[in-house]
């Protein structure tokens, strides 16, 4: 029996070994599981980085397919060193949010990555209320994108300093590793897609 999650296939013996390795490690978190996966399978990547995220990932689908049977989530082992910031609402949001402009107004867009941590949370605050998932996560490999917009202004590097509208938020990240009407529309099968996937976000 061969299972493929994520373009890796694992065996039933490499199941097994996963049942035998959670089994004896009973007081891990998922990512000390998935950092010891990673070693005793050799999972890294071309760079010798840990497939960690990978793993975790994969595991929580084994789980879904009851496979194995991962550790619940409870609490983390170092709150203190781990204390996620509470996503406060924007006031940029508030005062603007129910406006309607024309698109001369909006005018020039810009788009400009995150870089630091006030631009985080406003970018978190925005996936939070509007997006229709309300707390997308991201794996692997991303970009995150504040969008700007402003009425004949040239928007500077702290658009919000020049009263920049802004318009919304954008994240890319590792392509999902299968997608029908994607694929249908490339058109090609799973050796191609697994040889190219890397080249899509």
């Amino acid at each position: 029996m061969t299972i493929r999650y994520i373009g890796i296939d694992f065996t039933a013996p490499m199941i097994q070994k996963i049942r035998v390795l959670i089994a004896a490690n009973p007081n891990d978190t998922r990512s000390e599981l998935g950092r010891k996966i990673c070693r005793s399978f050799g999972f890294y990547t071309s760079t010798g980085k840990a497939r960690t995220s990978t793993i975790i990932d994969i595991l929580k689908r084994m789980d879904m397919d009851n496979l194995i049977r991962l550790p619940k989530v409870t609490s983390f082992k170092s709150f203190k060193s781990y204390r996620k910031k509470v996503v406060m609402p924007s006031p940029l949001l508030y005062q603007r949010e129910h406006r309607i402009y024309r698109p001369k107004d909006i005018e020039p867009l810009a788009f400009f990555p995150i870089k630091t941590p006030d631009q985080q949370q406003l970018w978190n605050y925005m996936m939070t209320r509007y997006h229709y998932l309300k707390n997308p996560k991201l794996f692997g490999p991303q970009l995150r994108y504040l969008i700007w917009g402003g009425k004949g202004r040239s928007v500077s590097e702290r658009p919000e300093a020049n009263h920049s509208i802004l318009l919304g938020a954008i994240g890319f990240s590792n392509a999902a590793w299968r997608l029908a009407s994607r694929d249908a529309f490339i058109g090609w099968d799973d050796r191609q897609r697994e040889s190219r996937l890397n080249r899509l976000i």
